[in-house]
């Protein structure tokens, strides 16, 4: 006779799940804005500012896992600071090719 034992199911972070994919998306809306369109910075901002608040509301709860939650703190926090330096520079690049 085998005995059976149960597992407690892994803990997730929805909020740090939802700020990584939101993450993701600004990234996208990023990378468009340097490469293709600047008024993506539009769509840009917000979803990182987002993300920020997300990733900082996973990393309060105190039963789930942090590492979606730190990861997306720190994507969001690069990327938003990096979007309009990075496309300025290539504004400012293309303006003295002309």
């Amino acid at each position: 006779m085998s005995v059976m034992t149960y597992t407690q199911p892994r803990p997730r972070n929805a909020f740090g799940n939802t700020a990584l994919a939101l993450t993701f998306v600004g990234g996208l809306a990023v990378a468009t804005a340097i490469l293709l369109s600047p008024s993506a910075l539009y769509l840009a901002l917000p979803l990182l500012a987002a993300s920020l608040v997300l990733s900082i509301v996973g990393l309060t709860r105190s039963s789930a896992p942090k590492t979606a939650s730190i990861a997306a703190l720190v994507f969001s926090v690069v990327l938003a600071a990096a979007a309009p330096v990075t496309w300025g520079v290539v504004n400012i690049l293309t303006l003295i090719q002309r």
